[in-house]
């Protein structure tokens, strides 16, 4: 019997990480990171993860994790499904 394994694509919004994440080098600004740490790192070198870059401006967990104005959080929420009817009247 064998195992599918469906490749996981990751999307990133910050260039740093995505240079630590897809370069197998290490440096002196990426030294302090544990090995613990570069789990992302390891699964796009093993080819069963990949990242893909993506604008900063349609990054869709912003509306889950940060303070935004009320027009952006509209527009994220909407991009992700979430909308007044799922609020508590």
């Amino acid at each position: 019997m064998s195992l599918r394994v469906r490749l996981l694509r990751l999307g990133i919004d910050n260039q740093t990480a995505y240079v630590i994440a897809t370069n197998p080098i290490f440096s002196r600004m990426t030294r302090h990171i544990k090995l613990r740490c570069h789990y992302v790192r390891d699964q796009v070198t093993k080819k069963t993860a990949t990242l893909q870059k993506v604008k900063s401006d349609v990054y869709l967990s912003d509306s889950l994790t940060k303070p935004l104005a009320s027009d952006r959080l509209e527009m994220l929420d909407k991009m992700i499904g979430l909308t007044k009817e799922h609020l508590p009247k």
